[in-house]
């Protein structure tokens, strides 16, 4: 019974300081929109620190279970922001693979960015490719088996497609150019 008084007297102390605080009332208005995890219906409470506002804010799915979900779907999202840049002579390149997104197993993307005169050089992938231009304008040229040779100027929110296999090329003719690739495989560089 001593441990219990202990108990009662910190419980009070808590109580009395306002250390222990209840989950907010029905009547609040969900804080998904606000950056916190509670629902409005007595459901969560405020985050009070070790968390990035800015992502919570962004992702407020992140923050609770929405009522059709029932928690089998893996969070699938990743931020080029959180992948390394490959400085390269006249642009750059950001992957995701599977060791950035160990959850993603059929789908790999990169970010590049070429400036003008810029060439991504001839080369293959043993899986297909999509791509789609978000800013400036490319040229882009493919090669098949059979020696069938195409070429186009894509320009914003167009987009190609190589299907696995075929040699191809991107060249920047805007200033500044850049593109999102999409592949069909979770690590599209690894040899195989």
């Amino acid at each position: 019974m001593k441990g219990a008084s202990f108990f009662s007297s910190a419980l009070a102390l808590c109580l009395g300081s306002n250390i222990v605080t209840a989950a907010p009332k029905d009547t609040q208005q969900p804080g998904f929109d606000k950056g916190q995890p509670y629902d409005g219906k007595g459901k969560g409470a405020v985050l009070l620190g070790g968390t990035n506002k800015e992502l919570d804010l962004q992702n407020p799915d992140n923050l609770g279970q929405q009522p059709t979900d029932n928690g089998v779907v893996p969070n699938l999202k990743w931020s080029f922001s959180d992948s390394k840049t490959r400085l390269l002579k006249g642009g750059w390149v950001r992957e995701q693979v599977i060791q950035d997104l160990p959850s993603s197993h059929d789908i790999s993307g990169a970010q590049q960015h070429l400036v003008k005169g810029a060439i991504r050089e001839l080369h293959w992938h043993k899986v297909a490719e999509w791509g789609i231009v978000y800013n400036g304008s490319v040229l882009i040229s493919a090669v098949d088996e059979f020696g069938r040779y195409q070429e186009e100027v894509l320009n914003y929110g167009d987009i190609w497609y190589f299907p696995k296999g075929a040699a191809h090329t991107v060249q920047g003719l805007a200033d500044e150019n850049e593109y999102l690739l999409v592949f069909d495989e979770a690590d599209f560089d690894k040899i195989g």
